[in-house]
C-alpha cells in the first residue's frame, strides 16, 4: 500500500515538467509537501540497496520516514474545513505566538518558585530543569501525576501554576473562534 501511495504521489509530481513557472513549482506549499512526503521512500530505498544500514542510519532512516505523516496535509486540498482550519490558523499566527511566550514565562517562573518551595523536603523536584517537565504538564492541564508537590509552599505555587495555565490558555481562545467563524462564514 505505501509503495503505491508513493508511487501515485510521485507521478503527481510529474506536473513539475509541465509547469509553467517550474522556479516557484516547490513555493507552493502543498507541492513542498509532496516532495517530503515521497522524498523518505526514496532514500531508504537507496540506502537500502546501497548496503545494509548501520544503528545509526536506521534511526535516521526513522526521522525520515516519519516525515511521511505530512502527507495528511494533502487532504486539504479537498477538505473546506482543514482549509477553514489552516487560514483560521494562519490568521492567528500572532495570538498562537503570545500564548507560547506566555507559557514559557510561566513554566520558567513556577518551575523555579516549586524547586524552592520543595527544596527542604525530599521530592521528585532535584533541579529547575526537572521542575520544567512538571511545570508544562501542569500549565497545560495533563496532569500526569509523575512528579508533584508534597509541602504546604509547593502545594500553594502548584495551585497558581494550574490556575496560570487556564487562564493563560483561554486567553488567545476568543480570537481564534472569531477568526474560524469569519472563514467559516466566509465559506
Amino acid at each position: 500500500v505505501d509503495t503505491l501511495c508513493v508511487a501515485w504521489f510521485s507521478l503527481d509530481l510529474l506536473r513539475f515538467l509541465a509547469a509553467p513557472g517550474q522556479g516557484g513549482f516547490f513555493r507552493n506549499a502543498l507541492n513542498a509537501i509532496d516532495l517530503l512526503a515521497v522524498l523518505p521512500y526514496f532514500i531508504t530505498l537507496g540506502l537500502r540497496l546501497a548496503e545494509h544500514p548501520g544503528r545509526r542510519r536506521q534511526a535516521i532512516l526513522r526521522v525520515i520516514r516519519l516525515v511521511r505523516v505530512f502527507r495528511i496535509f494533502k487532504l486539504s486540498r479537498h477538505s473546506k474545513g482543514l482549509q477553514i482550519l489552516g487560514q483560521t490558523l494562519k490568521a492567528s499566527m500572532r495570538e498562537l505566538g503570545l500564548l507560547i511566550f506566555f507559557l514559557f514565562i510561566g513554566i520558567i517562573l513556577f518551575a523555579s518558585a516549586v524547586y524552592v518551595a520543595e527544596a527542604d523536603e525530599p521530592s521528585a523536584f532535584t533541579s529547575i530543569p526537572d521542575a520544567f517537565w512538571w511545570a508544562v504538564v501542569t500549565m497545560t492541564t495533563v496532569g500526569y501525576g509523575d512528579m508533584y508537590p508534597v509541602t504546604i509552599g509547593g502545594k500553594i505555587v502548584g495551585s497558581l501554576c494550574a490556575i496560570a495555565g487556564v487562564l493563560t490558555i483561554a486567553l488567545p481562545v476568543p480570537v481564534i473562534v472569531s477568526n474560524f467563524d469569519y472563514f467559516y462564514r466566509r465559506q
